[in-house]
């Protein structure tokens, strides 16, 4: 049986004394003390891995934020690129309204949908 020192809070720590820790014990300890013992930890006892978007927090879509935010900048910016094929006015304050709430309209209006791809077009 191999000698580890046991968790403090656990039954078995006695202050400053080193005790045997059943196998059963070992084998659910999750903490690894480096990168290879926690691969061997992920390959031999099925531990869960760490991916990319684990830790992110997730909209109401299932997808972070930050790609949100980022596919509505691209948007705004190719029609506000693409304003002048549109069938709307000149107005400043129209055209930006208009590229602030693109995700809304093109959800909800048909016509809209046909004016984003002639500004995407363009």
């Amino acid at each position: 049986m191999m000698v580890a020192r046991a968790r403090i809070g656990s039954p078995l720590v006695r202050p400053g004394r080193i005790q045997k820790v059943p196998r059963r014990e070992r084998r659910q300890r999750t903490t690894c003390c480096s990168v290879r013992a926690e691969r061997h930890a992920v390959e031999k006892h099925g531990l869960q891995k760490e991916t990319f978007l684990e830790g992110m927090t997730m909209s109401a879509f299932g997808v972070p934020p930050v790609f949100l935010i980022a596919g509505w900048a691209v948007g705004a910016f190719k029609f506000w690129k693409g304003y002048r094929n549109t069938t709307y006015g000149d107005s400043i304050a129209i055209k930006t309204s208009i590229t602030a709430l693109w995700p809304i309209l093109f959800l909800l209006s048909k016509s809209f949908r046909g004016n984003f791809n002639r500004a995407l077009k363009a």
